[in-house]
């Protein structure tokens, strides 16, 4: 199988970013932390150490592709690896797809990007709502 890096399978940092801009908990899996030493942002798991000293440390969610598929929700949206010319992957949110005013479409290198996308295109046009609002 060979050596799969993480990064593939969660949001991108400059995505990551903007999600956490937009109010969703940063309750994951994976983070992207800063490194001051090292001068590098890096995909780990958010350890007890950046808990308790959070003055010390930047760090956002990269939220997994099922991390994702929760918070676009079960009901419709879809993605699926398109693998065209424009990119490998594309997302959609079906469940708005007789109103094509509503209806979107969301194209990226991986399906996490793809799904972060579709995610930040759906709070920002306040279609869905996350953190429990109603």
């Amino acid at each position: 199988m060979g050596n799969v890096k993480i990064e593939r399978w969660v949001s991108n940092f400059e995505l990551s970013k903007k999600i956490k801009a937009l109010g969703v908990k940063q309750e994951s899996y994976w983070y992207w932390v800063y490194n001051k030493v090292r001068d590098i942002w890096k995909v780990t798991i958010l350890t007890q150490c950046f808990k308790d000293h959070p003055e010390s440390w930047e760090y956002y969610s990269a939220f997994s592709v099922g991390e994702l598929g929760e918070m676009l929700g079960e009901d419709g949206d879809s993605c699926y690896e398109a693998n065209n010319k424009y990119s490998k992957w594309h997302c959609h949110n079906l469940r708005f797809w007789r109103n094509c005013e509503k209806f979107h479409n969301e194209y990226a290198d991986t399906e996490a990007d793809a799904r972060a996308q579709l995610l930040i295109w759906l709070l920002e046009n306040k279609m869905i709502k996350l953190n429990g609002e109603k």
